[in-house]
């Protein structure tokens, strides 16, 4: 059974989708609640503010990002659905420390592959949950930000956050 934590931040509303075994999904910041739910499509929605338990103190720590702060995202993900290659490539990722960017093509090298560029750049494509699995600080190797699921100025924002002073 999936469950969406619905939770408000200073850049709108997040949707968490987790399961028994752990986080499946991370929805970014939308403006109004409803979108989030038109997105997640699930049956049960557990509201919860900022203090709440939720998955852990995930909704707190994510809050807190949104506010600038750098907090650790070291929490268990269900990623069973997906391939070998994309689970390596994200947790690698996930290694990737705040405020720092990395290539598609070191992110390869470090997982061991080293001429899957595009794959990785593939791989993080699919990422289910983004800012948890960092993908938004791998960028082109001529500094260019390539993609990012939840756009561009999303990611030019989120790295934007982690590089301000209020860390």
């Amino acid at each position: 059974m999936l469950i969406l934590i619905l939770f408000n931040t200073a850049k709108g509303y997040i949707g968490l989708l987790g399961s028994e075994k752990g986080l499946k999904r991370v929805i970014l910041p939308l403006q109004k609640p409803e979108d989030v739910i038109d997105i997640a499509s699930v049956d049960h929605i557990f509201s919860c503010d900022n203090n709440s338990t939720c998955l852990g103190d995930l909704p707190l720590r994510l809050g807190l990002y949104f506010e600038g702060k750098k907090v650790e995202f070291n929490d268990r993900i269900d990623l069973e659905n997906y391939t070998e290659y994309q689970r390596k490539i994200w947790d690698t990722a996930r290694r990737i420390p705040y405020g720092t960017t990395i290539s598609y093509g070191e992110l390869a090298r470090m997982a061991g592959n080293y001429k899957s560029a595009r794959a990785a750049g593939n791989a993080l494509a699919r990422n289910p949950v983004p800012i948890i699995v960092p993908c938004h600080r791998v960028i082109g190797s001529s500094n260019k930000l390539g993609g990012f699921s939840g756009g561009l100025d999303m990611k030019r924002y989120l790295l934007e956050l982690e590089s301000s002073d209020n860390n």
